[in-house]
């Protein structure tokens, strides 16, 4: 067996479940949801530096809008992280140029 290897015996259907319900709770636990946060901004790095070079590929620059609406927040009641653009009040309301462009 290699060092990464788990190896789990289970005896009877009332362990099962005891294990089955410990996972449904796993999204409460602040250091899931410390990682996911943390993931996210990883993410939302890259793809801030990707929109950057575009931008200073183009004839205008950048004004900074854009990169400011960029956000991540992480689910409430299931685990997983959104990352992406604000629209509307407080938001960048021209980040569908990103994925439709302007032609």
């Amino acid at each position: 067996m290699s060092n990464n290897a788990i190896d789990i015996t289970i005896t009877g259907k009332q362990t099962l479940d005891n294990l089955v319900d410990g996972l449904s709770k796993i999204d409460k636990d602040k250091a899931i949801k410390s990682g996911l946060s943390k993931g996210g901004a990883v993410i939302k790095k890259g793809g801030m530096r990707r929109l950057r070079q575009r931008m200073k590929a183009g004839s205008k620059g950048q004004t900074g809008n854009l990169l400011r609406s960029f956000t991540t927040k992480v689910k409430r009641y299931k685990p997983g992280v959104l990352i992406g653009f604000r629209q509307g009040k407080g938001g960048g309301n021209h980040s569908h140029l990103v994925d439709l462009g302007t032609v």
